[in-house]
């Protein structure tokens, strides 16, 4: 009768729906009358903010006549939601139901377009989601939105606010299930007194009684069990919640950022604020004063002639920065007289000299001037600098007959790389004689090293190296990073690729941020990108660059990159 009546109605609906050109629904409706929908034949599907719906909703609205499925969402902010936490994917457990098929898709490397202007935030606002979005930008309307009246004219105000909701509601349900339990142990310890009492008082009853208590007994036991259950179902639901808030990763706290339009208020505590500003604070002395001792102990070395203090500033900033040497030119220590071959024990300390404000700020300034600079490092050493270390004659006869490896001399430190490129060198060289093929070995690398320590700089050399060993047929270096690759996916690498058509260098920076252990989206790029290296051999060489530890984390996720 039910499925008559609903029928019948269901007829009367397709009538009118047929001479509808759209039709709206949410997908729960879309489920509830998947028959109406199936009578109906759209050709058409489009889904909003697909990427919170799970992937059996967005199926169960396709019908048979379905020719085209249009997806709208974002796959970077929520996930669906999931009540088991074993099922979602950051469980690590690999049943990813919280996963969409919009997300599926876009990481999969399925052809998507991505809005590159937003009209929705200011732009003080918007700022703060470039890290994930790092091509979007602003439409001119935006820094039109008038600010909110009473709160100044900041767009983005922090309040302090101390007393969590989710900690009061959690701590609710626990007092309110330790007050229940504490309610049924009285009621069972009352029956069992009860029950030993009229066992003593009337014997003949006692059969009867031991039933109808074992009863009651079971029957609490039962309500004690269920609202147990109620209680962890009740729990996990606020733990799930917890997890689902936006916060869950950074790209997703960004995005609910993100929301705001023209003004954006942060209430949390500002005592954890405090206390990170504070450990900062102690940690940049402490390392200004680590910096300041060094520097001294290279001051005195210097003047009697050693090399180990400067090379462990090159360390310290970076292979090729040269700012070991700098920073002892920038303090302008003077030479001391010395007697008997030892250094003077009046030395001064350089710390006399500068206070310490005055050094961090003459050293930063110092630094951002070199690291800002496109081309070498260095053409040679800063006008009282310390010297280099003798170059070995086997090199400097080498570098006579090799532009890339007489730019490589020109660079200050960098003695490991210096080594393993003439080594790299020599090696080809000797294979060219044994007429062996130049393909048989891979030429792709790892560079370690902080930003602006010279890693682009090396890589155009490389790829110039390459290219006069003859291992390229040219020696393009075509520059992209880690989080351009994930946010753009396999779309963004291929069009690099098509950049190196006739052969060149890719140079990934900052190659870490593909780690699919914290960028999802990194894993196809890398699945994308391993074979490439492997079938290009001869045209494409790749240098992935980044921190030592987090490169290693990235080498370690797949055993096929360091083989390669």
């Amino acid at each position: 009768m039910q499925a008559e009546l609903k029928e019948l109605r269901n007829s009367g609906w397709e009538v009118v729906l047929k001479k509808a050109r759209v039709i709206g629904c949410t997908v729960t409706g879309a489920a509830s009358h998947k028959a109406l929908l199936d009578a109906l034949q759209p050709g058409v599907l489009l889904v909003e903010e697909a990427g919170e719906l799970l992937e059996a909703h967005v199926l169960t609205s396709l019908s048979t006549k379905t020719k085209h499925l249009v997806l709208i969402g974002d796959h970077k902010q929520l996930r669906p939601k999931v009540e088991s936490y074993s099922l979602q994917k950051e469980s690590g457990r690999g049943y990813d139901l919280n996963v969409s098929l919009f997300e599926r898709l876009v990481l999969a490397g399925f052809p998507h377009a991505s809005l590159a202007v937003q009209h929705r935030m200011h732009p003080d606002i918007s700022r703060l989601v470039r890290p994930t979005y790092p091509t979007l930008h602003d439409h001119p309307s935006v820094a039109q939105h008038p600010a909110v009246k009473g709160l100044g004219q900041h767009r983005v105000v922090f309040i302090h606010h101390e007393v969590p909701e989710d900690e009061q509601e959690h701590q609710a349900v626990m007092d309110q299930a330790a007050q229940e339990e504490r309610a049924a142990a009285e009621r069972l310890r009352l029956e069992a007194d009860k029950l030993a009492a009229e066992k003593a008082a009337q014997q003949a009853k006692l059969m009867k009684e031991m039933a109808d208590q074992k009863r009651q007994l079971a029957e609490s036991s039962a309500q004690l069990l269920q609202a147990e259950a109620d209680r962890q179902r009740q729990l996990q639901r606020i733990e799930n919640d917890k997890r689902r808030v936006v916060a869950e990763s950074a790209s997703r706290r960004e995005v609910v950022q993100g929301k705001a339009q023209a003004r954006l208020l942060s209430a949390t505590t500002a005592l954890k604020w405090r206390e990170a500003v504070a450990d900062a604070g102690r940690d940049k002395a402490a390392g200004l004063e680590a910096l300041g001792q060094l520097l001294q102990q290279a001051a005195r070395e210097q003047q009697e002639g050693s090399q180990h203090a400067v090379d462990t500033l090159d360390t310290v900033f970076g292979y090729g920065s040269g700012l070991g040497a700098r920073l002892l030119h920038l303090l302008r220590v003077p030479a001391m007289p010395s007697s008997g071959g030892k250094t003077d024990s009046a030395w001064p300390d350089p710390l006399q000299h500068l206070s310490k404000a005055q050094l961090a700020q003459r050293l930063l300034s110092e630094q951002a001037a070199t690291f800002a600079a496109t081309g070498p490092l260095m053409s040679g050493p800063a006008s009282g600098a310390l010297q280099p270390r003798e170059v070995p004659a086997g090199w400097l006869k080498r570098a006579k007959t090799s532009q890339a490896l007489s730019k490589l001399l020109q660079l200050t430190g960098l003695e490991p790389v210096k080594r393993e490129m003439f080594n790299l060198a020599d090696q080809v060289e000797l294979e060219k004689s044994r007429k062996r093929d130049l393909n048989n070995r891979q030429y792709n690398i790892c560079f370690y090293g902080n930003p602006g320590t010279g890693k682009t700089t090396v890589a155009r050399i490389y790829a110039a190296l390459l290219k006069e060993l003859g291992v390229l047929p040219d020696a393009q270096v075509v520059e992209t990073s880690g989080s351009a690759l994930a946010n753009g996916g396999v779309e963004q690498l291929k069009k690099e690729l098509t950049k190196l058509e006739k052969g060149g260098v890719l140079f990934v920076d900052e190659a870490y941020q593909l780690n699919p252990r914290t960028n999802p989206s990194g894993a196809a790029v890398l699945d994308y990108l391993l074979p490439e290296m492997e079938n290009r051999r001869g045209k494409l060489v790749t240098v992935l660059a980044g921190y030592q530890k987090q490169m290693e984390s990235l080498l370690g996720y797949n055993e096929g990159l360091p083989s390669r």
